[in-house]
């Protein structure tokens, strides 16, 4: 929708009366969010087919085993180190079981929940925790809370529907 009501703005013959923004800024939203589509579409692709690679590169892309304490730990240092504006961290990383899994797909989702947790936040910042567990059944946990405003009963029934954005 970025894309289609930003060059709908810049068709507009003659301009609009009121200036919404300048050409140049449409045409850059334009251009962002249609290579933020494309990276989205991309790894649609790639989560929902078997990986292909060269022989070179396809260890790269095989699971392997993984500890998860361990990789969101490196996730939190790595954020830590950007050093966002208001923003308290508490961890807390247990020891938990190996698994089997691809490094670099974990690591987005974690990313992923995290920039969640940042736009959930006050302009004034808050805390997010991030812990790792072994629940009674022997399970792995990973917990990433977060002093955002929280979801709305609508917004939280619908949560984990693939696709599904506020």
């Amino acid at each position: 929708s970025a894309i289609v009501s930003n060059a709908e703005l810049l068709r507009l013959d003659p301009p609009a009366p009121v200036s919404l923004a300048d050409p140049a800024a449409l045409a850059e939203t334009i251009i962002s969010t249609a290579l933020a589509a494309s990276t989205v579409a991309r790894r649609l692709i790639d989560y929902s087919r078997p990986v292909t690679a060269n022989e070179v590169d396809r260890a790269a892309f095989e699971p392997h085993t993984l500890s998860l304490d361990r990789l969101a730990a490196d996730v939190v240092e790595g954020e830590k180190v950007k050093g966002r504006p208001g923003i308290a961290w508490e961890t807390d990383f247990q020891p938990t079981r190996p698994i089997r899994g691809h490094d670099t797909q974990l690591r987005s989702m974690i990313d992923h929940i995290l920039v969640n947790a940042y736009e959930a936040m006050p302009s004034g910042g808050g805390t997010i925790g991030v812990s790792t567990s072994t629940d009674d059944r022997g399970w792995n946990v990973l917990e990433i809370r977060d002093t955002g405003k929280g979801m709305e009963p609508s917004t939280l029934e619908r949560a984990v529907e693939p696709f599904f954005s506020t």
